[in-house]
């Protein structure tokens, strides 16, 4: 890798912003002073795991091209077609090649390949995806699961009924999507054989979890589907102008937002809210009153609890849903204990490392958190940079990785994330850091090197907390506060998929805790879980 070739105090100088937290940090954990980070290429392994987002940026490259082997650089020039002889500035040279297109290219193959760099960082080729297209049936499909089947025909029951609205509320990891999906093909070919052909809303806050819902329906569809299925797309630049019957229309709110009072506004029969929450928010009422003009039925999908936790939003989804919630049949025990009882669910240890720092808003602050629905990204800011509470974590974290465990950790922000990933790295372990701008390709290619064990550790920012399926998860480390109930049943979740669902039997989650006064965090409603401590079978 070329960034190696980079002089100490440029390397130095753009790790500036962890650069005393991480030296103060790696003391704690080797006071004899037996860590590498002081050796250039671990400098130079630092620059690059921490910036793989800038590699799209041609001033980041112009900067690596600058410091490359002059015959290597030549031979990269050439295989371009940037001929050095033509020209005697070598920086005019240098900008020219930076400036070649960062994408599925020979030119990035190049660059990649000539300079030493993984096959992760070449974008893969964007695939087109359409706004609409049609999905034929074939092949018989799999059975629900006991559990899934009594959801499944609870739920198509009501779903017959116009103007009705239930909750399907099944845990992270039971296969809530694929039940639904059930539920909607079911409804959709209902319509087909009383030839009144149906259409269907899946809604969403996240294009993965739209792209999540399409995937799944193109396999139950193309297996039960008795008549061709219309499936269109709405987010980003997709915006059909208008709907077929037998269709299956997929959006994000936002997206349906601005369209909710023009022409190619959808009408269907049924909606389904991936997260049932979102129907209640205020900045998508308008978007729900305008999908239930004409009798429309409403599913919300959960896995969060609903009853027996008062709080005023659980509340108003409870009356928007007139109280029908369908759950699984656990008889005595709840739903998580039935599920890992029969291997759907993990089992999981429970931990917590109490930070013992107390964290206070400011009256600034204050006003705002009054209005949001989560912790002020100011207030995460504030508990990110606290190297007591950091120091904490990293222990916690070297004790982990000498267990040899796989784990996934949760960052309050993306400057803590690429904090303990450079803890890590400079213990000489593969792991990587995640956050919104990372690209896609690399992404993927993370979770694959995950799955297979190369890379021990991934450190994000709440990228993975839905979407994110690897089935040999040992900890599930978090380590930032949430107010949200969703988000933090999200991240619990991405540990409880059981082997009877291609996971594991058993996981370790592990929590930090802070003092914050006035503040309820969501993991207060799962005290219960916390305390408990419960242990694998």
């Amino acid at each position: 890798m070329l960034n190696s070739n980079i002089p100490r105090s440029e390397l130095e100088g753009s790790l500036s912003p962890y650069w005393d937290s991480l030296n103060f940090i790696l003391k704690d954990l080797y006071p004899s002073g037996d860590f590498d980070i002081e050796k250039k290429e671990v400098l130079g392994t630092l620059h690059h795991s921490l910036n793989i987002s800038a590699y799209k940026k041609p001033e980041f490259r112009a900067n690596l091209l600058r410091y490359a082997d002059p015959k290597t650089r030549s031979r990269f020039f050439q295989e371009v077609g940037l001929n050095p002889q033509n020209t005697q500035n070598l920086d005019i040279l240098i900008q020219h090649a930076a400036k070649l297109e960062w994408g599925h290219n020979k030119e990035t193959r190049m660059f990649i390949d000539i300079f030493g760099y993984e096959d992760n960082l070449l974008p893969s080729k964007i695939p087109v995806q359409e706004t609409e297209y049609t999905i034929t049936s074939k092949d018989p499909l799999r059975m629900l699961k006991e559990y899934q089947s009594k959801i499944f025909f609870e739920g198509m029951h009501l779903a017959e009924n116009p103007w009705t609205r239930f909750i399907i509320k099944m845990p992270t990891g039971a296969g809530k999507t694929r039940t639904a999906l059930e539920i909607v093909s079911t409804f959709l070919n209902s319509g087909i054989e009383q030839n009144m052909k149906r259409q269907v809303v899946w809604l969403a806050d996240r294009e993965e979890l739209c792209e999540q819902a399409i995937k799944s329906m193109n396999t139950i569809w193309s297996h039960v589907g008795k008549d061709d299925l219309h499936i269109y797309r709405i987010w980003n630049k997709h915006t059909p102008t208008s709907f077929k019957p037998n269709a299956f229309i997929v959006s994000m709110y936002q997206k349906l937002k601005n369209l909710v009072d023009s022409d190619n506004f959808p009408r269907p029969d049924l909606v389904v809210a991936d997260e049932a929450h979102n129907v209640i928010a205020p900045t998508h009422s308008k978007i729900i009153r305008r999908l239930e003009e004409n009798g429309t039925r409403i599913i919300g999908l959960t896995a969060t609890p609903v009853r027996g936790i008062d709080n005023p939003e659980n509340k108003k989804l409870r009356t928007y849903f007139n109280d029908n919630i369908i759950e699984i049949d656990s008889g005595d025990v709840d739903n998580i204990s039935y599920l890992q009882t029969h291997g759907y669910l993990a089992y999981c240890n429970t931990e917590t490392i109490e930070s013992n720092i107390e964290f206070t808003l400011k009256e600034k602050e204050r006003r705002k958190f009054a209005g949001d629905h989560d912790i002020p990204q100011e207030l995460l800011d504030k508990i990110a940079n606290d190297n007591k509470r950091n120091i904490a974590i990293a222990r916690r974290l070297k004790s982990l990785i000498q267990e040899k465990k796989q784990i996934l950790y949760f960052a309050p922000n993306i400057y803590q994330s690429k904090l303990m990933c450079a803890i890590i790295l400079s213990m000489g372990v593969n792991v990587a850091h995640v956050d919104g701008e990372t690209p896609i390709e690399y992404r993927r290619d993370i979770i694959s090197k995950f799955k297979e064990g190369k890379i021990q550790c991934i450190c994000n920012v709440q990228v993975f907390a839905v979407g994110f399926d690897a089935p040999n998860i040992d900890v599930v480390f978090i380590a930032r506060p949430t107010r949200s109930i969703v988000l933090h049943q999200q991240m619990i979740g991405r540990g409880m998929r059981g082997p009877r669902m291609g996971g594991t039997k058993k996981f370790q989650l592990i929590r930090v805790l802070d003092i914050l006064p006035s503040i309820q965090l969501a993991d207060e409603y799962f005290i219960d879980l916390w305390k408990s401590r419960k242990f694998y079978d």
